[in-house]
């Protein structure tokens, strides 16, 4: 297939992975940092009549997902973590199984790698319940999708929403071109950050359940307007650069990526005294390509948000992507980069400054050290529109309700 025109991970996904076509690194044995779930299930007695489980694909499910598998060490079943083989092939350094491997040792967790849905669907338990961060009916999921419909009857599903623009929550026009309108779930609940009407994209009639719960990052969140007084004291505190330029928004020109290069140069070289942050996305190569590009000054912010610390920065200035989020809800004034030929797609965060031309990243950039309190009460006033959750004791409390419904009381310490 090295020849033909298709994208080898949607191969993997649709055909590879049935006719036993591994990616490079990640076949069986090849790179395996855990147990086979296959080796495991021969054991007798080896699956738990009843888990916690929480299946892993992509290399964003791990930071969407390890809130919830600390939360579900506080009750009274076991935890299973399912890597999929592929895990390994998209965690080109290593960096995201480490994670994975520390949260195992922090919860007692059982980590297992499995090759197809099949192999998954072995080692699951009658009962209890299951997560993905990454489950629909599109080509992209469809490993954690076929997983989901092989599951025990009794096994309740869970997808959680993934991104601020997800596939079969909100689309955007990109999400639309490339997957159809419509997109299902084979979970029984899915848990959504913010309310109806904001959910364009959820098909209410496909027979599952939608819960508000809020982000699963908000599970262990001090409160923003702590961070941000201390932002406000620190004249040298960096500002951060967010990229997501792998997205297939941004294929449809060339251009594009040379326009946000001359922008984060242009804006480095205003902030020659202090260091700009730039966060790649976890799945995506720009900043290997183009670190020889950019400024001395600009650190490169990579590996999982909870060590990176988002509320250090200044501000943030982000490509179309959940990280506008991520960083409101630090508390972190927040612009959204819109290229100057209004190619890409940012009609879902109209109402939160945007920024094209370099100048207006430099513009934006001072005034969020000048008046950043401007910024987070208006940031916060549309995330209310939105219907947004962003109270972590709300958050809390509708995930310790679904975990109470199909659970074991939390554990007496």
């Amino acid at each position: 297939m090295a020849g033909a025109e298709i994208n080898p991970l949607l191969h993997f996904v649709t055909t590879g992975e049935n006719e036993g076509r591994w990616p490079a690194g990640s076949k069986p044995d090849e790179n395996d940092r855990f147990p086979r779930a296959a080796a495991w299930a021969a054991q007798d007695d080896a699956a738990p009549e009843a888990a916690i489980v929480f299946l892993i694909d992509l290399v964003q499910d791990v930071s969407m997902l390890r809130p919830l598998v600390l939360m579900a060490a506080e009750f009274d079943l076991p935890i299973m973590i399912l890597v999929s083989g592929r895990f390994a092939f998209l965690d080109h350094e290593g960096t995201w199984q480490a994670e994975i491997a520390a949260l195992a040792g922090d919860t007692g967790a059982r980590v297992l790698i499995f090759g197809s849905a099949k192999e998954a669907a072995d080692v699951l338990p009658e009962r209890g319940l299951i997560f993905a961060a990454s489950e629909s009916s599109a080509p992209a999921h469809a490993l954690s999708h076929a997983v989901f419909v092989q599951a025990p009857e009794h096994l309740y599903k869970v997808t959680l929403q993934h991104g601020f623009e997800c596939l079969g929550f909100r689309h955007n026009r990109e999400h639309d071109r490339t997957n159809g309108e419509t997109i299902h779930f084979a979970a029984d609940s899915v848990c959504a950050w913010y309310s109806r009407p904001a959910l364009t994209a959820f098909d209410h009639g496909a027979g599952t359940d939608l819960c508000i719960t809020g982000p699963t990052s908000l599970l262990y969140h001090p409160p923003a307007e702590v961070r941000q007084l201390e932002n406000e004291a620190d004249a040298l505190a960096p500002g951060l650069i967010g990229e997501n330029l792998h997205s297939v928004r941004y294929l449809a020109d060339e251009g594009l990526v040379e326009e946000f290069v001359r922008g984060i140069s242009q804006l480095a070289a205003s902030e020659s005294r202090r260091a700009i942050s730039v966060r790649p996305h976890p799945a995506g190569a720009f900043i290997a390509h183009h670190r020889d590009r950019l400024p001395n000054n600009v650190l490169i912010a990579a590996g999982p948000l909870w060590k990176i610390g988002l509320e250090r920065h200044a501000y943030a200035i982000c490509s179309a992507s959940s990280l506008v989020i991520d960083a409101m809800l630090a508390g972190v004034p927040t612009a959204i980069w819109q290229d100057r030929g209004g190619l890409v797609d940012t009609s879902a965060f109209d109402g939160l400054p945007k920024v094209s031309d370099p100048h207006e990243w430099i513009a934006f950039a001072q005034q969020a050290r000048l008046h950043p309190g401007e910024f987070i009460s208006a940031q916060r006033r549309w995330l209310d529109a939105l219907g947004f959750v962003t109270d972590p004791a709300t958050v809390r409390s509708r995930f310790e309700k679904l975990f109470g419904a199909f659970v074991a009381q939390p554990k007496v310490h």
